[in-house]
């Protein structure tokens, strides 16, 4: 506590300087925190994108078959195949935008990660109207369990012509990182059995579940060659391919995060170590006095760094509360919106390694000047 004084003086010495200082080391937290947040998401997909899943899309823009599936189900070294298909609605407000992915009875097996119980899948079956949701679509739209949720679209229409689809909240799940833009999991067949005949049967989307993931390739070319010359010729692609082709598509995105993340520790350096140099140099007198007084080198030492550290992990604790306020604004852009975003993953690890380069950089930029006080000569700083 002795050394606190000290400190509060030479921060508060010129208050421009030091409320810059902090404000630019806000905004460069503010930009790290994000930029490691992106990468984290990234980093966090790729883990969880499996090679021994297969994704079936149709080639163009047309749609895929439920005799389709059928035919793929009966392949060589197939585990499981699940169909989906979606729509873009809204609950009450245009603005509330709500997308459903209508599952059929494969999906349990296809894509196990889903946040379903079995018993939560047995009710969903057994109630073709009902939808579980997900933690922050329910939020999002203030809906629980029992709720009933209409949602009204421009397409597609009901086999009788009406646009609004009734359904009604099972529950409330955790949500997965992966599903940017909300989940809403509803029942396949009430769909296909409400839409008009000449689209039933027809899928967005098929997912296998292969038996091993060395034969991935092998299947996606036996697959999209037994349909290149049908009406629904397809596209597959492993689960895992996917997730790193979307993320070097174009740009190679965590390389432009580090990037980035890198540019805004450097800028952060720049300034808490300029701002530190210049105040040890228009105080070199008082600290030879304090070294008159009996202050070690090592307290001296420490006074610089303590003065460095303050700013950097303020305007870390600041930037990275803004960070995680436009990340969870982030995370409601999403397709739903018409614009494909990432909000980045500002976890407790995340954060804690931010925390630690702040650390980190507040011990460089204090270096040089304090290496140059242990050298001080205090004879010659006291003529000065």
């Amino acid at each position: 506590m002795k050394y606190f004084p000290l400190i509060w003086a030479a921060l508060w010495r010129k208050p421009a300087r030091t409320i810059l200082t902090l404000l630019s080391a806000v905004a460069a937290f503010t930009l790290f925190g994000l930029a490691i947040g992106v990468n984290a998401t990234y980093a966090g997909l790729l883990e969880q994108a499996r090679a021994d899943r297969v994704l079936v899309n149709p080639r163009f823009d047309g749609t895929l078959t439920l005799a389709q599936r059928d035919r793929i189900a009966h392949m060589d070294g197939v585990v499981q195949i699940g169909a989906s298909e979606f729509f873009v609605g809204y609950y009450r407000d245009p603005k509330d935008r709500v997308l459903p992915i209508f599952m059929d009875h494969g999906m349990r097996g296809a894509w196990p990660e889903l946040p379903l119980t079995p018993a939560q899948w047995d009710q969903l079956e057994a109630n073709p109207s009902g939808v579980f949701l997900d933690n922050h679509t329910a939020a999002r739209l203030g809906l629980k369990a029992g709720n009933a949720m209409p949602l009204l679209t421009t397409a597609p229409s009901r086999r009788d012509g009406s646009k609004l689809w009734l359904f009604h909240v099972l529950g409330v799940v955790e949500n997965l990182p992966s599903a940017r833009g909300g989940l809403v999991m509803a029942n396949f067949d009430y769909f296909d059995s409400a839409r008009p005949i000449e689209e039933a049967g027809q899928v967005a989307q098929l997912n296998v579940l292969l038996k091993d993931p060395d034969r991935a390739n092998e299947i996606t070319g036996q697959i999209d060659a037994i349909f290149a010359n049908s009406p629904n010729p397809t596209w597959s692609v492993t689960d895992k391919a996917l997730s790193e082709n979307s993320i070097s598509y174009q740009y190679n995105i965590p390389l432009v995060t580090e990037g980035v993340a890198t540019a805004g520790l450097f800028m952060i350096l720049f300034l808490i170590g300029n701002g530190i140099a210049q105040s040890v140099r228009e105080r070199i007198a008082e600290f030879a006095v304090l070294k008159t007084l009996g202050f070690s080198d090592a307290g001296v030492m420490a006074l610089v760094f303590v003065e460095a550290a303050i700013p950097c992990l303020m305007g870390a604790a600041a930037g990275f509360a803004i960070a995680l306020a436009l990340a969870t604004k982030i995370a409601g852009l999403s397709v739903l919106q018409k614009m494909l975003v990432v909000p980045p993953s500002l976890s407790a690890g995340v954060l804690a390694l931010g925390f630690g380069f702040a650390i980190l950089v507040a011990f460089a930029s204090a270096v040089i000047p304090a290496l140059r006080l242990r050298r001080l000569d205090v004879a010659t700083a006291l003529r000065r």
